[in-house]
């Protein structure tokens, strides 16, 4: 016998089932003959609470399930059955499939790649299970296979043998008593028809809103043989889903009176996910009211800063839903491990991947026996040394031998000396050294099996759990418990086939993917967050819906990419309507349960409303018959306006400091650019600190071109210029020469690559300068030429000082000031005739002259009688080594003649070194967005 319970919308479901439990129960105080199932475990301990305060006194239990755990239940009643890994039932597929159809292997597919292919042909096959389908439902499916549906061959090949696939996996499976969740359901589909539950008499199926076909008759089965009731939350005039479930278990319905229940329904509008956040956190704070309290949160990736606001309100909550353990700081270390172990070459590791790993906050506070502070020190050293701040033989290398690192002098001088204790014995750091070596990196390189992995995995856990501090870190113990259930599938998994270590890390990288870990808390008590599915059945006083925006709620079942979506229809197993219609009804039931509900949507122009939440909205459009029915709270956060202009005035002790600086042509550049970035590099001498992990930069390149013309040309001084094979021969030997000191050992696998671009653009430079040499006649004057003189300005007397990459002079004794850019093209200044000299300012100069470099060479050679500009002509330019070209300062065009030319640049120079001296003009930020984005000092404005 069977009987449906529609309970109103607005009331509490669980009480109404509560009190139908006390009222029909034989013996009040011994409720195991009645079983209750839910579509999940959440409501289970709300139940039993409810209950406990119906009754008012002890009582024993009755069973509460799961849909899942009722199915166990019944199989188990015949004996034990063990449901089968998905990484066994993917490599069962895996070699099921190569045999049948090893077409789809033609590019050599390897098993990790094979297997998320084979997760989604076993979700294929069990909800055919689940739906009842037999294998003549597959034959048209083959049928069209072999003609070709349209998606990759290899899919189709597939296809074609799908009844053969299903049957040898559940064959293979079932003789080594394995069952996937499909058959788990078929199985206990047969025995429904004849058990007889021990001890269970009434059977009560809570808001199950669907029923696959399997389910619906072992629901069907188990009635004929107990009392089972139905119990349903709304009206089937209302709900076409529950209209469906009342027309397919034919029963008797009984309906309670409606309740008149008016909520107060409140919709807000952040911007962002943190002001949303914040929002949630002021509404929590004014209810007070936490143990009646549930917050909604469908995107799982916005649990984080949920928290971090949640945490300043209480202590006490609670969380439903699985946090990734792929996002957790434990798996972080994990992935950075492997990837150490896939970039070493020849036994030695990536120096970057090195010092990241021993940087992870889990690493560095490991007490091994000294302290945590005692490690951290150490690692803050080593960090040093290889970003290069502090420079030993090690400093500067891509790729390290980490077993040396224990026995070098320097370094353990070093960091003993840096690490800030006359305590500290390189014998203690020996022995970190040693362990972070042992238990990080030497272990992880000798796994070669997936049975490998496992025991290295299990004894990093045991180093974790026994020298870390796991309460650092509040999700560890959770997902450790996450990690030790992939060991356990990787032990007991019986795999004969030998990977690469690259597989084998991919095939754990793969079996984590999905794996999620749960927070601890108690249900009953303290702030509630679920996911929108797991509030089924449950009711709370007060409700707070984020993340409603289109995409998110309903959110949008994406087709699976292996079965074509015809495949699909033709075996009706995918009705995307009732999935929509289902989160629709739990949206509107636990929002229609509440006292106070608080809607909140993202209100951005990248994003729109949720259609529920439209929905609601037309609703009550409707019925009040007024356009502004809701309120909608923007996000407002206090701010205090800040001027972004940064000034540091001068006093006289620092004007007399500047004025005794010698000024370079970088130093004079960067005032014209930012005065307050010529403030902290040249006054506060702050330099930016250089990170040699990060590879090669543009800075390196251009001192390596720079020292290498150095050396070729100043063979050449005072000699024609004669480029020819032999030239080249020793030039390009030089070359190699040079690269293999200065860059070999900073680069990795992309070294040879380098160094082929550098000498196809050098090979290019010196056919242009064959072509120039024998033009005009070249031979050269200077070579990296330092010049130091003085310059007279209203400040006084100033030092200059600039260092000349080279000058040339023809054969009509014209002179050629070059200056090497190895990098992208720098600004050249505009033409001097077009400044207004009596209304100049830094401003204008940094616009229209850009840069005094090129004048200042000038003037500085004129100046210490190296070039006479009234007796030969002159000119200067800058020589692009990547394009090949000189951009010359004086053109032939010019209004004026090149000495004139010089004098108002050299004016303006002065000017700026006047500037920079006067007591009157403090430094100011230069408030230009391509400067500051540029700027290393950008943080202290």
């Amino acid at each position: 016998m069977r009987s449906i319970k529609e309970i109103d919308m607005a009331d509490d479901l669980l009480q109404k089932v509560a009190e139908f439990i006390a009222k029909k129960a034989n013996n009040p105080k011994d409720l195991t003959d009645t079983l209750v199932v839910f579509e999940g475990t959440r409501p289970s301990a709300y139940l039993r609470d409810k209950i406990s305060k119906v009754l008012g006194f002890s009582y024993m239990a009755p069973s509460i399930f799961s849909l899942n755990d009722l199915v166990e239940y019944i199989v188990s009643e015949e004996g034990t059955f063990t449901i089968a890994s998905e990484l066994d039932v993917a490599h069962k597929l895996y070699e099921i499939v190569k045999r049948i159809a090893p077409e789809v292997f033609v590019q050599q597919r390897l098993f990790s790649d094979f297997i998320s292919w084979a997760e989604e042909i076993n979700r294929f096959i069990d909800r055919m299970y689940f739906e009842n389908k037999e294998d003549d439902a597959l034959i048209n499916v083959q049928a069209n296979a072999a003609i070709g549906y349209d998606v990759p061959e290899s899919i189709n090949k597939i296809l074609e043998h799908i009844v053969r696939i299903k049957t040898e996996l559940r064959d293979v499976l079932s003789k080594e008593n394995k069952m996937t969740r499909g058959m788990l359901f078929q199985k206990a589909k047969e025995l429904s028809k004849s058990i007889k539950l021990k001890k269970i008499k009434k059977i009560i199926f809570v808001n199950i809103l669907f029923f696959q076909k399997c389910e619906e008759e072992i629901l069907k089965n188990l009635s004929l043989t107990h009392e089972t009731t139905f119990f349903y939350q709304g009206s089937p005039d209302d709900w076409k889903i529950l209209k469906n479930i009342y027309d397919s278990l034919d029963c008797i319905v009984e309906r309670t009176k409606k309740t008149n229940k008016d909520n107060d329904l409140k919709i807000y509008a952040p911007c962002d996910v943190h002001s949303q956040c914040a929002m949630v956190s002021d509404i929590i704070r004014e209810t007070k009211d936490y143990d009646n309290t549930l917050v909604v949160l469908p995107e799982k990736e916005n649990m984080v800063p949920l928290f971090s606001m949640l945490s300043s309100v209480t202590k006490d909550i609670n969380v439903s839903m699985g946090y990734p353990i792929k996002r957790s700081a434990l798996f972080s270390l994990v992935e950075m491990l492997i990837n150490a172990q896939k970039t070493k070459k020849q036994g030695r590791y990536y120096t970057k991947e090195y010092v990241s790993i021993i940087m992870h906050p889990i690493i560095k506070n490991l007490d091994i026996g000294y302290g945590q502070a005692f490690t951290r020190g150490i690692v803050q050293v080593i960090e040093n040394v290889f970003k290069g701040n502090i420079d030993i033989s090690y400093s500067g290398q891509v790729f390290i031998d980490i077993n040396e690192l224990e026995k070098k002098g320097d370094f353990l001088e070093v960091v003993q000396e840096q690490a800030g204790s006359q305590d500290i014995l390189q014998h203690d750091i020996i022995k970190t050294l040693s362990f972070i070596r042992e238990h990080f990196f030497e272990k992880w390189g000798k796994v070669n099996s997936l049975k490998d992995l496992a025991a290295v995995l299990k004894g990093f856990i045991a180093v974790i759990m026994e020298y870390s501090d796991p309460e650092r870190y509040p999700l560890q113990f959770n997902v450790i418990d996450a990690l030790f259930k992939v060991v356990d599938n990787l032990e007991h998994i019986n795999i004969e086939e030998e990977f690469s270590v690259d597989e084998i890390f991919s095939i754990f990288k793969s079996l984590v993917e999905n794996e999620k870990t749960k927070f601890a808390g108690f249900p009953l008590k303290g702030i509630q967050v679920s996911e929108m599915m797991e509030t089924r059945a449950l009711c709370f006083k007060n409700v707070i819906l984020m993340d409603l925006n289109e995409g998110i709620i309903p959110y949008g079942k994406i087709n699976e990419p292996l079965i074509p979506v015809e495949v699909m229809r033709m075996l009706e197993l995918s009705d995307p309507e009732i999935e929509e219609a289902i989160q629709k009804y739990h949206f509107n039931r636990i929002i229609n349960t509440s006292e106070k509900a608080h809607l909140l949507y993202k209100n951005a122009e990248d994003s729109q409303k949720s259609r529920f939440l439209e929905d609601i909205i037309w609703t009550e459009q409707k019925r009040s018959r007024k356009l502004d029915v809701f309120s909608k709270f923007q996000a407002h956060f206090s701010s205090k306006i800040i001027s972004q202009e940064k000034v540091k005035e001068k006093d006289a002790s620092m004007v007399e400091t500047i004025k005794n600086m010698t000024f370079s042509i970088s130093s004079i550049n960067t005032y014209i650019g930012c005065p307050m970035r010529f403030y902290y590099r040249y006054v506060l001498g702050i330099q930016e600190t250089e990170n040699i992990l990060e590879g090669v930069q543009p800075r390196h390149i251009g001192d390596f071109v720079h020292k290498l013309l150095e050396e070729v040309f100043k063979k050449y001084i005072n000699v024609p210029l004669i480029i020819d094979q032999m030239f080249k021969k020793d030039f390009f030997i030089l070359l190699q020469e040079l690269y293999k000191r200065d860059f070999e050992n900073k680069m990795g696998v992309q070294k040879e690559l380098f160094k082929d671009i550098i000498q196809d653009r050098l090979e290019a430079f010196l056919e242009n300068e064959r072509q120039r040499a024998e033009e005009l006649g070249i031979r050269v004057s200077m070579v990296e030429e330092n010049i130091k003189n003085t310059i007279n300005t209203k400040a006084g007397e100033l030092n200059l000082t600039a260092k000349i990459d080279r000058v040339d002079i023809d054969r009509q004794d014209n002179v050629y000031v070059l200056d090497y850019k190895a990098g992208s093209t720098s600004l050249m200044p505009s033409n001097i005739a077009n400044i207004n000299m009596q209304e100049i300012s830094r401003e204008k100069i940094k616009d229209m002259i850009r840069s005094v470099q090129l004048p200042v060479y000038l003037y500085l050679l004129q100046n210490s009688q190296k070039i006479d500009m009234e007796k030969v002509n002159v000119n200067a330019g800058l020589y692009y080594i990547r394009s090949v070209e000189i951009k010359w300062l004086f053109g032939k065009k010019d209004k004026i003649l090149p000495k004139e030319a010089l004098k108002l640049y050299i004016q303006a120079t002065k000017y700026i070194l006047e500037e920079i001296c006067d007591k009157d003009k403090p430094f100011r930020c230069d408030k230009s967005a391509r400067e500051c984005s540029i700027c290393p000092y950008v943080g202290m404005c």
